[in-house]
């Protein structure tokens, strides 16, 4: 059983609704009700991955929920570096303090009959992830 959790992408619709699961079983808007039953940290796009979030906290298991669909005209390396570099940075770095379980969220757009164009760049990244 899982004892400290890293959930990513808290703040997202998928994220928000798992926080709240984990929080009540056992938003910034949409999660504002849940302050001071849960750590938050904030990585900026492209930034190091704080090792501290790993020993201060004993993180077991990354929930990885974040991702970034290259909508609004993005770049791809946006998309490639919040859905290929930051979670292998997230592996990377708790591998070396103790981590067990990561588990990746992807979507229905991702299955074979279902690929939107203008998500291809997204899809990719996931599949990268995934064949990792």
């Amino acid at each position: 059983m899982p004892k400290n959790i890293l959930l990513t992408g808290a703040t997202g619709f998928i994220g928000s609704k798992l926080l709240e699961a984990l929080i009540v079983d056992w938003y910034t808007k949409r999660i504002h009700h849940l302050a001071g039953k849960y750590v938050a940290y904030v990585i900026k796009e492209g930034s190091d991955i704080n090792e501290n979030i790993f020993i201060d906290n004993k993180v077991d298991t990354i929930l990885h929920t974040a991702t970034e669909y290259g909508r609004e005209g993005r770049l791809l390396s946006s998309v490639l570096t919040g859905n290929v570099i930051m979670p292998i940075q997230l592996i990377e770095k708790g591998l070396k303090h103790g981590l067990k379980r990561f588990i990746n969220t992807d979507t229905f757009f991702c299955k074979p009959t279902v690929t939107p164009t203008y998500l291809k760049d997204y899809v990719a990244s996931k599949k990268i992830l995934r064949e990792f």
